[in-house]
């Protein structure tokens, strides 16, 4: 077992990479109260230039592949650390859906190098469980003139509380918070 520091979105931006929940996991559910902490966390990093970083928790995780050639993805089994890798994937999402009309080259930046494998069939970086994995896939194409079909699901309601609750002049502040998250990689 190996431990060591890394960057939340130098994590997410690794090119060729899935990080795949696996189906004995419970599903997403971070509460509300939970994705306004984290963001109000996010916000006073970014606010405060003396801290360089701020930690949030562990990622535990199993390679189940390694690269065979040069074409090959990669898959990462998360064992724990779902909800905050899902929770900063639904934030990213909505800040690049809220950057599109703003600065469309910086949104699809935000996307191909934290939410997709643009060379891959199955493009989300982050695969959860079945329910989950389809509300995600909603949200990345993001095309809300047809109504998500399934139940109610977490993954949606806290993309919308992202997208609802940053103003688009704290974009910038937002990213630069999200640029300071730090975890235990395992």
């Amino acid at each position: 077992m190996q431990a060591s520091l890394n960057k939340m979105v130098d994590f997410l931006d690794q090119s060729k990479t899935q990080f795949v929940i696996p189906i004995y996991q419970r599903n997403y559910g971070w509460s509300e109260t939970q994705c306004r902490q984290l963001l109000r966390d996010i916000k006073t990093i970014a606010l405060n230039d003396t801290l360089p970083s701020h930690f949030v928790g562990s990622i535990v995780f199993i390679h189940d592949s390694l690269y065979a050639n040069t074409t090959a993805k990669k898959i990462l089994t998360i064992i724990d650390g779902q909800q905050r890798l899902t929770t900063i994937t639904l934030l990213l999402l909505s800040l690049a859906h809220k950057l599109e009309k703003i600065d469309p080259d910086k949104a699809e930046e935000i996307i191909e190098n934290n939410v997709v494998n643009k060379r891959f069939e199955e493009k989300e970086k982050l695969k959860p469980i079945l329910r989950d994995n389809n509300a995600l896939i909603y949200l990345i194409q993001n095309d809300f003139s047809k109504k998500f079909q399934e139940q109610r699901s977490k993954i949606i309601e806290n993309y919308l509380f992202f997208k609802t609750q940053i103003d688009d002049d704290e974009i910038d502040l937002v990213l630069k918070g999200v640029n300071k998250l730090f975890f235990v990689e395992i």
